[in-house]
């Protein structure tokens, strides 16, 4: 899952503050608690994806990008979910909607009860 490769319940709080935070748009928040997630458990590949979303939201794209390449390198060590959600990311920074559109199909066939892949997908159809 996506929270599997987490070791650190101190990360583990951090991610959970960042993830609220980011669902409330508080990006300073955001970027406090997911940068200390990642300095606690660099292994963590879930929050430095929920990052680099957070820096193409507020226009950090050159962040964004440093961050997405960094997991895009890591890919083959995680599971296919969150190897899945790296793809999307890296279609977010360097494809086209459609490879968005994509990876999130296949994202949904993982999770179909994920509001947030839902909301992405139709984001990327609104690209279009």
């Amino acid at each position: 899952g996506m929270l599997s490769t987490i070791n650190s319940p101190e990360a583990y709080r951090y991610f959970i503050a960042g993830k609220k935070a980011f669902e409330e748009q508080d990006y300073p928040v955001v970027f406090h608690n997911l940068s200390k997630a990642i300095e606690i458990d660099t292994n963590f590949t879930y929050a430095p994806i929920l990052l680099a979303q957070a820096y193409g939201n507020v226009g950090r794209q050159e962040e964004g990008r440093k961050l997405v390449l960094q997991q895009y390198r890591k890919r083959d060590q995680m599971s296919y979910q969150m190897k899945t959600y790296t793809d999307w990311i890296y279609a977010c920074y360097f494809e086209t909607p459609y490879d968005r559109i994509k990876y999130m199909k296949q994202l949904l066939e993982i999770d179909d009860q994920s509001p947030d892949y839902h909301f992405l997908l139709g984001h990327a159809f609104h690209l279009l």
